[in-house]
């Protein structure tokens, strides 16, 4: 009997022994130096990520606009629409996706190229192609406003002003900082269109990070506003070190 009680302590022993030892090696990899530095980094890219695009995002407003009555032989129209930041420029596009010669004038928008039964988005962003001129009397009667919304996308023009700042020795450091990310650290980021072409510091399509040295990236694909006024879909990478 007794030695029965010796073989179970020593067992209940060496399996005290044995969780102890599973803690320990838990809570060392959980609560390592080494750990910790990589959460840090992850949470630091997460955030500089999201600095990024908020930095480089405008916004664009958007009006379904039917047309409802032209005169015979008529292919233009004036849309007045109220309340639009006056530093906004124009664009449109029909239903089918052909883009229509767009002017303004104040809150007078024309619209070339278009008839009877059209559907038009009528479009109005900071970035847009400057676009004055055109009627400065509205059409009344001839169509109706049917939807309006409002979205936030990447501008090719203000990543280009962002790059500059970035690639400038003596903002950099202002610029990382505005971004929260810390001295000791630096960063990195591209855009790369859907149907090629890049925009990157330096114009660089391939990056030389340091040697040696954990670099953490995080890629997203998402919505731009090229400089020509079209909408296009492309891949934003961002890596910090």
């Amino acid at each position: 009997m007794r030695d029965n009680k010796r073989g179970a302590g020593h067992v209940e022993t060496v399996i005290s022994v044995v969780l102890f030892l599973t803690f320990v090696g838990i809570a060392f990899f959980l609560f390592s130096p080494i750990k910790a530095t990589e959460n840090t980094m992850k949470n630091s890219l997460n955030n500089l990520f999201d600095e990024i695009i908020k930095n480089n995002q405008i916004k664009i407003e958007t009006y379904g606009v039917k047309i409802n009555n032209l005169g015979t032989g008529e292919n233009s129209i004036g849309i007045k629409i109220n309340d639009i930041n006056p530093e906004f420029e124009v664009s449109a596009i029909k239903s089918n996706g052909n883009r229509l010669s767009t002017y303004r004038n104040g809150d007078i928008i024309s619209l070339e190229g278009i008839g009877t039964g059209d559907f038009v988005y009528v479009e109005f962003s900071e970035n847009f192609p400057i676009s004055n001129g055109g009627a400065n009397s509205e059409s009344v009667n001839a169509y109706e406003i049917s939807s309006s919304t409002s979205e936030l996308i990447l501008s090719e023009k203000k990543i280009k002003d962002f790059i500059s700042s970035y690639e400038n020795s003596e903002t950099y450091l202002i610029l990382k900082r505005s971004l929260g990310v810390l001295d000791k650290n630096d960063f990195d980021f591209s855009f790369e269109f859907d149907g090629g072409g890049i925009i990157a510091p330096n114009e660089k399509s391939v990056k030389n990070y340091p040697k040696g040295i954990e670099i953490f990236s995080k890629s997203k694909r998402i919505k731009i506003l090229g400089e020509n006024g079209e909408k296009e879909f492309g891949e934003l990478e961002v890596v910090i070190w």
